[in-house]
Parts: structure tokens; C-alpha cells; sequence
């Protein structure tokens, strides 16, 4: 739900449509009215619950309905607390994907190969379990990110002015540097598989040195932005989705 993760998750759809010419990618809505929409984690956290974004997301899912969309997807992880989401499952005439739901079920159905999950987020995501509980009801192990990892994610996603919130097409080095400390850090304690859990920590896989290193750490890459574009496309026109893995190739 920032600003870049709509536009990102848009190109995304259509890297994973099967396609010939203009005509053949999917028609996409992308509604972006940032400034209505309270901060996420502050919310779940309880640092400020004046209003809940659930209500103003809720809203824009009306909009997109009324516009005739009938397939939607939210580009925003820690939305996905129920406290939140529970307002756009309300919406009617839209079939709602979840983007915790389509990584959730892809990880079981490659559990041999994923191995125990660590996931980086937003403290929200992080300290609310908003993964770990899906994935354990699914019986996929996760291992818990130690705090020092966290605040490595939190410092790259937030801080100003090198966080992904504001340098999210070119990642600041302070901004890689985090990332792949928190992915190291994942690693030392037992993780196979790190799910980059904020819509915003993908984009450090622009980089060429992060990629180099994430690939260093023998450990599987999971983009649930990417995962969430592959469940639209096949929700939608199942004959059009590409072939893609359930993992990031950084190679």
C-alpha cells in the first residue's frame, strides 16, 4: 500500500502473463489514494487507532467494484491483520485474494524444499505473528527473528531519507546493507526460507550486489507481492500464467 508497491505489483501481473501483444495482458485497476489511508503499523501496534485503514481501504475496494473489478488484491502486507482486512471481506461483488493466504499455501505445497521460514516485516507484521500463525496451521516451521534483525528491517523499510518508504526504485546502500544483514541474521538462526514480508523489501533485489549476496546465503528468497500477482493471473485467466517459481531466482 505505499506508493510504489501498487505500481510494482501491477508489473508484476503482467510479467506473469502469458502474452503476445498488448492485447493479450490482463485489464488492471490500480487505485492509489495514499493520503486516506492511515499508517498500518502504528494502528496495529496501538500507537494510534483513531481510525482504522481498514475502514478507508474498504472504501477504495467499493470504488474499484463499482468499476466493474471483480478480482482484487492489496499490496500490503501488514494490512492483512484481521483487525484491518476484516473491513474489505465485507465488500460485496469483488473476489478479495490475500497476499499472506497466496504465499501461505504456496510454501505448504513446497514444504520439502522450504525448509523452516523466517519472515521480515514491519513491526506489525513481525511482532503480531501476521505469517508464523498461518504457517504453522498449514504445519510449515518457522523460526523466530531475533530483535536485532528486526530493528535492521525496521531501520531499512523506515528510516529517513535512505528507507525504502522514500528510495524504493533505487535502494540506498544503507537501505541493502540492512536487508541483507537481516537475511544473514535469518540464516544463524536455523531459517531456510526468508519470506521478505514488507511490500517494500523486495525492491533491494534491484540491486546487483544485494542479489549477489542474498544468492552467498544459500537460502530461498520468497517475494509474497510476486506470489500475490501469480494468484490474480491464475484467479483470472488460469490459461495466461507463466511459468515462475515460488522462490526469487537471484542468479
Amino acid at each position: 500500500m505505499g506508493v510504489y508497491a501498487g505500481t510494482d505489483l501491477v508489473d508484476k501481473i503482467s510479467a506473469a502473463t502469458v502474452a503476445l501483444n498488448d492485447q493479450d495482458y490482463l485489464p488492471v485497476m490500480l487505485l492509489s489514494l495514499p493520503d486516506r489511508i492511515p499508517d498500518r503499523s502504528a494502528f496495529a501496534l496501538g500507537a494510534d487507532t483513531s481510525v482504522n485503514p481498514g475502514e478507508a481501504v474498504a472504501a477504495q475496494v467499493k470504488v474499484l467494484a463499482a468499476a466493474g473489478c471483480r478480482i482484487c488484491g492489496i499490496a500490503c502486507n501488514t494490512f492483512h491483520l484481521d483487525a484491518m482486512y476484516q473491513h474489505v471481506r465485507q465488500v460485496d461483488d469483488v473476489d478479495l485474494v490475500s497476499i499472506v493466504d497466496a504465499t501461505c499455501l504456496v510454501l505448504e505445497s513446497n514444504a520439502s524444499d522450504v525448509g523452516a521460514v523466517a519472515v521480515l516485516g514491519t513491526r506489525g507484521t513481525m511482532n503480531l505473528g501476521l505469517y508464523e500463525s498461518r504457517l504453522r496451521d498449514l504445519g510449515v516451521p518457522t523460526v523466530p527473528v531475533p530483535t536485532t534483525v528486526a530493528d535492521k528491517v525496521s531501520e531499512a523499510i523506515r528510516a529517513v531519507p535512505n528507507g525504502l518508504k522514500i528510495q524504493a526504485l533505487r535502494p540506498s546502500r544503507e537501505a541493502v546493507e540492512n536487508v541483507v544483514q537481516a537475511v544473514e541474521g535469518c540464516r544463524e538462526v536455523g531459517a531456510d526460507t526468508v519470506v521478505l514480508g514488507c511490500t517494500e523489501l523486495p525492491f533491494v533485489l534491484r540491486d546487483e550486489t544485494a542479489r549477489r549476496r542474498l544468492a552467498m546465503t544459500g537460502l530461498k528468497i520468497v517475494d509474497p507481492a510476486q506470489l500475490l500477482a501469480r494468484e490474480l493471473v491464475r484467479r483470472f485467466a488460469p490459461s495466461k500464467l507463466a511459468a515462475g517459481s515460488w522462490h526469487v531466482a537471484l542468479d
